[in-house]
Parts: structure tokens; sequence; C-alpha cells
């Protein structure tokens, strides 16, 4: 993906950290932005570009999210959750 419509993205507010969203918000995963080996087993799981996902909660003091895609729900690590973007705006 171009580093330039990234950026834009970003600043115009269409994409955003899965973590950034608020209970019961929702959004498209747009990219995931860690190591392969990390990646690849959220993918696995289903966090594929494309996929709906429903942040639900988060436990207090920087613990996991819980979200909800492909009809089932998962919690995830929060430094995890900070690192897939999402299109807040399908």
């Amino acid at each position: 993906m171009d580093s330039h419509f990234t950026n834009e993205a970003i600043q115009t507010g269409r994409e955003t950290p899965l973590t950034a969203l608020k209970p019961g918000q929702a959004g498209v995963v747009k990219r995931l932005t860690m190591p392969d080996e990390a990646s690849l087993k959220l993918m696995e799981l289903g966090f594929g570009p494309g996929e709906l996902i429903t942040f639900l909660r988060a436990a207090p003091l920087g613990g996991p999210i819980e979200v909800e895609l492909m009809g089932y729900r998962l919690c995830i690590r929060r430094a995890e959750g900070d690192r897939i973007f999402v299109d807040r705006n399908p």
C-alpha cells in the first residue's frame, strides 16, 4: 500500500486503530501492521482485510479487548488491536 494513501486515510479519519473504536462501533479491517507471524495468526482467526469487526469492550488497565467478527467473539491483546487498522465508515 502506498504510504501517501495510508497517511491520507489516517489524517481524514477513515482509517483508525481497532482500539480507538468505542464499544459497539464497527469497522472494516484494512491492514495489519505487525510481524508476519502475528499477522498470519490473526488472519487465520478471521482478521483479514475486508472483514467487518465490532469492538465490544476493553478490560481495564491495558488488558485485552473483546471483538466480534464472522459471528463469534474473541479477545485479543490490546497491543495487537493497536496494530489492526480499520475503516470506521464502512
